[in-house]
């Protein structure tokens, strides 16, 4: 706990009504389940990208629903290129 107020973490509550509010969040949340789910949703409330290993389900569901989802093999292997 002092670790997230050291760094003014703050919790989100994610509803599973609010992610059955529309068409593809509700299909979503049935095919991949309430944490991913809430995950894309967090990332469009907040305006912030989400990073995840998961391209085979996750990603291209984030893509589809239009957050700046970045994919952590594409992230290290810049890193690794600047060395």
């Amino acid at each position: 706990m002092e670790f997230l107020l050291a760094r003014n973490f703050d919790e989100r509550l994610v509803r599973l009504i609010d992610m059955n509010g529309t068409g593809d969040m509700r299909e979503a949340l049935c095919a991949i389940g309430p944490a991913d789910t809430g995950l894309i949703g967090l990332a469009l409330s907040a305006g912030c990208p989400l990073v995840t290993d998961d391209e085979r389900t996750l990603a291209w569901r984030a893509w589809r629903a239009g957050v700046d989802c970045q994919l952590t093999r594409l992230l290290i292997g810049r890193e690794i290129g600047r060395e």
